[in-house]
C-alpha cells in the first residue's frame, strides 16, 4: 500500500463515520477520500518535495521500477528531470512519460522544462 491508498483509507473511515451522509454512494464516497488524499500529499510535498518517494504518487510498478533502476527515488529527483531526459532512458516510452505526467499533474506540479 503506498502513501496515497493508506491516506485515501484514513479519509474513506473518516468519512463513513461521519454523520453527513445520509445514502451511503460509495464511488462518491472513494472519489472524495482519494480527493483528500491528494490534497494531503500536496501538503506534504509543499514542506519537502526531496523527501517525498516516488512510491507514493501514484506511479504504475513499471515506470516506479524504470525509474528507480535509473537513479531518479524522490519527487525531487523527477521534477528537476526533462522529458528529453527520461525519453533517454532504457525502456522508456510513451506510456511512462505519460504515467509520469499524469502522476504529477495531480499533485499540481510538471518535469523541468
Amino acid at each position: 500500500m503506498n502513501l496515497r491508498d493508506y491516506f485515501a483509507a484514513k479519509a474513506m473511515q473518516s468519512l463513513l463515520l461521519s454523520k453527513e451522509f445520509g445514502e451511503i454512494n460509495f464511488d462518491d464516497i472513494s472519489m472524495l477520500a482519494y480527493d483528500m488524499a491528494d490534497e494531503m500529499i500536496k501538503a506534504r510535498i509543499d514542506n519537502d518535495r526531496k523527501d517525498v518517494s516516488l512510491n507514493d504518487i501514484g506511479l504504475t510498478t513499471y515506470t516506479l521500477n524504470l525509474l528507480n533502476n535509473n537513479g531518479i527515488n524522490t519527487l525531487d529527483d523527477l521534477v528537476s528531470k526533462r522529458e528529453l531526459d527520461l525519453m533517454k532512458l532504457p525502456l522508456c516510452g510513451a506510456k511512462t512519460i505519460s504515467d509520469i505526467k499524469r502522476a504529477l499533474k495531480n499533485l499540481n506540479l510538471s518535469l523541468a522544462v
